[in-house]
C-alpha cells in the first residue's frame, strides 16, 4: 500500500487510525438479554462470515415497519499480517460476545426522547476489518489461518432479508459509527435502489476525517474497488485516490432524492491520532471544513453537526442526549433528519 511507509507505520496507525471505532470487550450479556429487550438475531446464511471463518449474523429490533433505522457498526479494520494478528485487537474478529441490547444513545428504546424508539431497526454488526466494504480472503501470514474480508456480502445479508421482510417503508434512516460510517454512503445508495418512493436520509457519525487528500488507496487492500464497480455511480472510479469524500460525492450525484449528513467531533482523539500518523498537520477541524466543502459542490442535500469534543462515536453513546452547540443538541438536530426537515449546519 502506497499511503503506509513501513510494517512498524502499519501497526502505529492502526492503533488510533481515525476510521476505527474502539473494540471494546463488551462483557457477555446474561443468557437471553438480548431476546429480553426485544432483538432477535438473524444468520447471515451463505457466503457470509466474520473474519475469523465463524458464523455471521445480524440483527433485528420490532418496531413500525414504515420507519425504518438501518445501522453499520463501527469497529477496528486491519491490512497485513501485524494488523490483522487478533492479538492486536484492532478489529472484532467475531460476534460471539457482542449483543446490541449493551448498545445505549440511539438504541436506548425506553427513552421517550429517542428519535427512533418506534422505529423498525436493522442492525449490521461488523467483524471483517474491511469497513463493510471488503470482498477479499487474504493469506498475510504463513504460519496464520485466512483472513476473511467479507464484510459487503455480510452487510448484504441484512439488507436482503431487509428487502424481503420490511415491504414499504416510508421514511428510512440509515446510519454508521466510524467504520460503518464511512460504509453508509454506499449502502444509502443500494437501498435507495430498492426503496424508490422511500424518505431517506444517511449519517455518519465520526469519519469526517477520513476525506483528506493525504490518505489516498485507503479501499485498496481489502478488494473494495471491485465491489463498487458494478454499481453505476463509480464507473471510472480511481481505487489510488478513492476515500471517504468519493462515496458521498458519487452518491450524492447519482441520488439526488437522499439527504446526506455528518457528526464529527473537531477534536476527536481517534481521529486527530490517526491524522498525525499520516503525517498530515492540517487541524482535524480546517479538514473537516475541506471535506463538506468538497461534498456540498456536487450536492446541496448535505448537512453536518460539528461539535467541539474529543469523543469518538456518538450514536450510541449516552452523550447522543447532551451533546449541544450554540444551544442547539445533537439529539434535536437529527430529530430534524428524521423528520424529513433540512436543519441549518451547527455551528453556523
Amino acid at each position: 500500500m502506497a499511503f503506509v511507509r513501513s510494517n512498524f507505520g502499519k501497526v502505529l496507525l492502526f492503533g488510533v487510525l481515525a476510521l476505527l471505532t474502539p473494540v471494546r470487550s463488551d462483557p457477555r450479556p446474561a443468557r437471553g438479554q438480548g431476546a429480553a429487550k426485544g432483538w432477535q438475531r438473524l444468520p447471515g446464511g451463505d457466503g457470509t462470515s466474520c473474519s475469523d471463518g465463524s458464523a455471521y449474523s445480524f440483527f433485528v429490533h420490532p418496531g413500525d415497519r414504515r420507519n425504518l433505522l438501518i445501522y453499520f457498526q463501527g469497529g477496528g479494520a486491519c491490512w497485513s499480517g501485524p494488523t490483522c494478528d487478533p492479538r492486536t485487537k484492532l478489529y472484532r474478529p467475531n460476534l460471539k460476545e457482542f449483543d446490541p441490547a449493551t448498545e445505549q444513545g440511539i438504541f436506548d428504546f425506553a427513552n421517550a426522547e429517542n428519535p427512533f424508539r418506534d422505529y423498525f431497526v436493522v442492525y449490521v454488526p461488523y467483524c471483517t476489518g474491511d469497513v463493510h466494504l471488503g470482498n477479499r480472503t487474504a493469506k498475510y501470514l504463513p504460519e496464520k489461518p485466512e483472513f476473511h474480508h467479507n464484510g459487503f456480502n455480510n452487510a448484504m445479508s441484512g439488507l436482503r432479508w431487509t428487502f424481503a421482510n420490511v415491504a414499504s417503508p416510508q421514511a428510512i434512516f440509515v446510519a454508521g459509527s466510524s467504520a460503518g460510517a464511512i460504509a453508509s454512503p454506499f449502502y444509502a445508495g443500494r437501498i435507495a435502489d430498492h426503496y424508490k418512493d422511500a424518505r431517506l436520509v444517511q449519517l455518519g457519525d465520526s469519519a469526517g476525517g477520513l476525506g483528506a487528500p493525504g490518505i489516498p488507496g485507503m479501499f485498496e487492500p481489502w478488494g473494495t474497488t471491485e465491489v463498487v464497480a458494478p454499481f453505476a455511480p463509480y464507473r471510472g472510479v480511481d481505487p489510488k485516490t478513492a476515500n471517504l469524500d468519493t462515496l458521498y460525492v458519487r452518491e450524492g450525484s447519482a441520488n439526488k432524492s437522499i439527504t446526506f449528513a455528518q457528526f464529527n467531533n473537531s477534536a476527536d482523539n481517534l481521529q486527530v491520532l490517526g491524522l498525525q500518523f499520516f503525517g498530515i498537520k492540517t487541524p482535524l477541524s480546517e479538514l473537516l471544513e475541506k471535506s463538506y466543502a468538497e461534498i456540498r459542490s456536487t450536492m446541496p442535500r448535505f448537512h453536518a453537526f460539528t461539535a467541539p469534543g474529543k469523543l469518538h462515536v456518538i450514536l450510541n453513546r449516552p452523550e447522543f442526549y447532551t451533546v449541544t452547540v450554540e444551544r442547539r443538541r445533537l439529539r434535536d438536530w437529527v430529530a430534524e433528519l428524521v423528520s424529513g426537515k433540512a436543519p441549518a449546519d451547527v455551528p453556523k
